[in-house]
């Protein structure tokens, strides 16, 4: 009788310990739908002693989704003038660096970065914008790099850039060639700029002695010729016969200047 009780209590013994946990025994934690969690972390070894586990149900840390949202191609820039950034950061995680970076030839020219702690951003209002200076970059290409880091991990955004010279413009598609004595002739075309136009004038020439001149001052980026009191009162009609130069000089507020040139014949 002794023998059989020593038997059974030898065997609920092992059972006992086959059930019971060990000391540094591990498991990954079940969800209510018997799924596994691997990243379930509740040591340094990222496993979960089974001395710990409570019922209940258990989820892991999500990978941060982060998008760019309306962020702008930007394409040719005048050079000297300020430029805004725009568009917006949203993220199902805090966003804990966020940085901008001006790259020319493999070089970064300039950076800026600072620490939202925030899921959100709103890229014109942040200090990335106030602090890289698109108006002190000389005529080139460039390339404009976003990163944003959130829970680890870190996502990019580039936008490539010009920076032109080439702020005023004066396109004339109609101007005389030769033309008869007493015939009207209509001016066409455009003169444009980033900046305000602060003066377009128009003269003709004859030789070095000035025949007739009309400016205007339109304050505006664009300006008709056909429609400008250029073409209304410089008069092609009342020329005498000969040789001539219609020539036409813009300026803008940013001090910037072109003159268009044009030779021709009164016959």
């Amino acid at each position: 009788m002794k023998r059989i009780f020593n038997v059974a209590a030898s065997l609920f013994l092992s059972l006992a310990m086959l059930l019971a946990p060990t000391a540094g025994s591990y498991a990954s934690a079940r969800t209510a739908d018997a799924s596994y969690l691997g990243s379930v972390e509740y040591s340094t070894e990222g496993k979960v002693d089974l001395s710990e586990i409570k019922s209940g149900e258990y989820a892991t840390a999500a990978t941060p989704v982060l998008t760019f949202n309306y962020v702008p191609d930007m394409g040719t820039l005048p050079y000297g003038r300020v430029y805004n950034l725009s568009g917006g950061i949203t993220c199902t995680q805090i966003i804990t660096t966020f940085k901008g970076e001006i790259i020319r030839n493999g070089s970064v020219v300039q950076e800026h970065s600072y620490y939202p702690g925030t899921s959100s951003i709103n890229i014109k209002t942040s200090p990335v914008n106030y602090n890289l200076s698109f108006g002190k970059l000389a005529p080139g290409s460039y390339t404009l790099k976003y990163t944003a880091v959130s829970g680890g991990k870190t996502f990019t955004c580039t936008k490539f850039f010009k920076i032109s010279t080439e702020t005023l413009k004066v396109d004339v598609t109609k101007a005389p060639s030769s033309i008869n004595q007493g015939s009207a002739f209509n001016i066409e075309g455009t003169v444009s700029s980033y900046y305000n136009i602060t003066s377009v004038t128009g003269r003709i020439w004859k030789g070095d002695t000035l025949k007739q001149m009309q400016p205007i001052y339109p304050d505006t980026t664009y300006v008709s010729l056909k429609s400008s009191d250029i073409n209304r009162y410089l008069r092609f009609g009342i020329l005498a016969k000969g040789k001539y130069t219609l020539e036409i000089t813009a300026h803008d507020e940013h001090g910037n200047c072109i003159t268009y040139e044009k030779d021709f014949t009164v016959k």
